[in-house]
């Protein structure tokens, strides 16, 4: 009786899982054409129409990204696990490049995504009954992955604050500083400020492959 009971515990959790981790890839991938068209009809619109138009050519590419999401998102999810590595990696890199620009060029909300992706590997892993070693090779090598995209944003980061000419003050203003600090400390607490997210980015992500792919 108790071990009935303890497979029918196993297989509602085994469902529940399921149900979230559709979910989880019904968020990340349905929220893609959405916010790209949508900012493709923001920027796009901005040379031809007035002001307060832009508004509905957004929305325009919003609505256009939904109904793309109706017609093929149910598709894209039951094969986003076996499908080629290179549509993952593209979305991961418009995640990125959009977490940076919505954060006006801090990386630090960057470091979120690297678990996402870890996560997302370690489902395709499980699915793909991988054995123990592949695992471990598949981890690293996700971790390598998000770790020099975290990198490249931290280094577009500095560059944008080396080329900052008020730098300093904007620092001084952000933390609200008595007194303002210099050019170079501001640059070298920054680089290694990204050493760190960089590092631990690569830990992160490891560990949240490794724990996807054996649950």
């Amino acid at each position: 009786m108790k071990n009935s009971n303890k497979k029918s515990e196993f297989t509602t959790l085994n469902a529940l899982l399921a149900r979230i981790e559709r979910l989880f890839l019904t968020v990340v991938i349905g929220l893609i054409f959405p916010i790209l068209l949508g900012l493709a009809g923001w920027w796009g619109s901005i040379p031809f129409v007035s002001e307060d138009r832009i508004i509905l050519f957004a929305m325009g590419g919003v609505l256009a990204g939904v109904l793309i999401d109706l017609l093929f998102l149910r598709r894209w999810t039951s094969k986003a696990l076996s499908a080629s590595i290179l549509w993952p990696g593209a979305a991961y890199l418009f995640y990125s490049m959009g977490v940076f620009g919505f954060f006006m060029g801090v990386p630090m909300f960057n470091l979120l995504l690297g678990p996402v992706w870890g996560y997302f590997m370690g489902m395709r892993l499980r699915a793909e009954n991988a054995a123990e070693a592949v695992v471990v090779k598949s981890a690293h090598q996700s971790a390598i992955f998000t770790s020099a995209v975290l990198a490249l944003a931290c280094l577009a980061s500095w560059v944008i604050a080396f080329l900052d000419p008020s730098l300093e003050a904007n620092i001084q203003g952000m933390f609200g500083l008595s007194e303002s600090l210099s050019r170079s400390v501001i640059l070298g607490l920054s680089a290694l400020g990204g050493i760190v997210l960089v590092v631990l980015e690569y830990f992160l992500t490891r560990a949240a492959a490794k724990f996807a792919s054996f649950m």
